[in-house]
């Protein structure tokens, strides 16, 4: 099996898990997130097929999340919670209410390539996507968030405070989600030790 990085999934289908393990119905966590029920069900299929796992078991009266299910939801929600945190240091009026509802995996992991070569072009060469979409990406999630996270600085650009807590933020959110796809693998014996 190939191995799924965190941003590999769909950040919209990993937000609606909590809502379908909490209201054990897709037609209602379809409502809850704004998704229609079909959308919702391939998502959740999507999820499944990538991850080769079920997350929840269908039955008559509704679903319920499996074990692998159940581990990848408790992720996911801190997942979020750290990119809520990381989305709203020094933000003024400016943004979006619910940012990290916003973010995609593609801006994410870009905005991850950038803050470690601390360059676009450095990151589009990591990363393997063009230097005018790197652009993009950080820009609109500059967007969402409502806050500068890169500024020019002499010959270069580096992060500010507000992208240092960002690149932190998703970092973490990034480690929540990749102990969670080994959780639903059953992987995770090894998952208790911090790294720092």
């Amino acid at each position: 099996m190939t191995m799924i990085r965190p941003f590999d999934l769909n950040l919209r289908h990993l937000r609606a898990l909590s809502a379908v393990a909490g209201r054990g119905s897709l037609s209602r966590a379809a409502d809850a997130v704004g998704l229609s029920q079909p959308a919702l069900t391939q998502g959740l299929g999507k999820l499944e097929r990538q991850l080769g796992v079920a997350l929840f078991e269908r039955r008559p009266d509704g679903v319920a999340p499996t074990p692998a299910g159940t581990a990848l939801v408790e992720r996911a929600d801190r997942a979020f919670t750290y990119l809520a945190a990381a989305a709203r240091p020094g933000r003024g009026t400016r943004g979006f209410t619910r940012p990290e509802w916003l973010m995609t995996a593609t801006q994410l992991d870009a905005f991850l390539h950038f803050s470690d070569a601390q360059s676009f072009v450095g990151a589009a060469g990591a990363s393997g996507t063009s230097l005018p979409a790197i652009h993009r990406a950080v820009r609109d999630l500059e967007q969402i968030c409502g806050t500068t996270l890169v500024e020019r600085s002499g010959r270069g650009t580096v992060l500010t405070p507000a992208g240092r807590a960002m690149a932190r933020g998703v970092r973490l959110a990034a480690d929540e989600i990749a102990a969670g796809i080994a959780e639903a693998h059953g992987d995770g014996a090894d998952l208790g030790r911090i790294a720092l």
